[in-house]
């Protein structure tokens, strides 16, 4: 096995060739290669007997642009890339049986545009892409059932999200940042045969999504109605369903008599319906002076 190289001593290292013979090496310890920050090549005999890459393995290799992992690794550890700000490029080799894309494998490979994930994978863990800002698109493999939390954290320019799974897999709303899920944001590409009226958090709360090639239709952006203390919605999508959040912006507390009733109150709605994505939001505000409503901006009157 080889183990970790001391940074005073391998901080100077450039091209890594495991091509020997005669000399077989199956595993890269934790922290073997950290820091090593002119490593810009890692090169592995064909065929290769790597068969686990540590933790931190290539922590802040800075200058390393692309890496080639070989069929024959089946393990992968915590943050072996992380930090490799010049990676742009991975590949897994045909035939790859990896099934743990552990956690934050690549945060902050700020760099990274190219990954095509093997088809074994099964899950993708916490953090495992947060912050790779230019990758622009991700093909999850149809045997993925579990994504974790913040896995595309930051990924600002993240513009389609593939999945060809037959089932979705569980994922968390931080899974994708807010950002992704707004109608500016990316879209979700899904397979024909996904019932899209049962798509679960966080899926259901992307508003760009095609199914089969075919964009599926927005629904319509709901109206708030004020009434005398009291507030309706509507949507003209038929037999839609309007969700709303009502926040308080500056509630306070206080320890004198009588208190000013001074507040303002926000209201954000949204709209679904069978076979459609959920619609754009449509948020509206009241102003209260003593108790008293002065204004709903963005209400429709009634």
């Amino acid at each position: 096995d080889l183990h970790s190289f001391p940074t005073r001593r391998s901080s100077d290292l450039a091209i890594i060739s495991y091509q020997d013979n005669n000399f077989k090496v199956t595993v890269i310890r934790n922290d073997a290669f950290k820091d090593c920050q002119n490593l810009e090549d890692v090169l592995f005999e064909s065929p290769s007997n790597i068969q686990q890459i540590g933790s931190q393995a290539f922590y802040n290799c800075n200058k390393l642009s692309d890496i080639d992992i070989p069929k024959s690794v089946t393990e992968l550890g915590d943050g072996a890339f992380r930090y490799c700000t010049s990676l742009g490029e991975v590949t897994f080799g045909e035939g790859s049986t990896l099934q743990l894309l552990p956690a934050s494998i690549f945060l902050n490979c700020s760099a990274l545009t190219d990954i095509i994930l093997p088809a074994s994978l099964t899950t993708i863990a916490n953090d495992a892409f947060s912050g790779c800002e230019k990758l622009t698109s991700i093909i999850i493999p149809e045997n993925v059932s579990n994504i974790g939390l913040r896995a595309f954290k930051g990924c600002t320019k993240l513009e389609e999200i593939t999945v060809n799974a037959t089932t979705m897999p569980d994922a968390d709303i931080t899974t994708f940042d807010d950002s992704h899920y707004a109608a500016t944001g990316a879209t979700l590409i899904i397979l024909p045969s996904i019932d899209i009226n049962n798509l679960q958090e966080p899926w259901s709360e992307f508003e760009n999504i095609s199914q089969g090639g075919s964009t599926v239709n927005q629904c319509a952006s709901p109206t708030i109605r004020y009434n005398k203390g009291v507030l309706t919605y509507a949507c003209e999508t038929p037999n839609a369903t309007v969700t709303s959040i009502i926040t308080v912006a500056d509630a306070k507390k206080s320890n004198t008599e009588s208190v000013a009733l001074d507040k303002v109150y926000t209201i954000t709605a949204t709209a679904r319906a069978n076979g459609f994505a959920k619609s754009q939001p449509t948020i509206a505000t009241i102003t209260w002076r003593n108790g008293k409503p002065l204004f709903c901006l963005g209400c429709t009157n009634s």
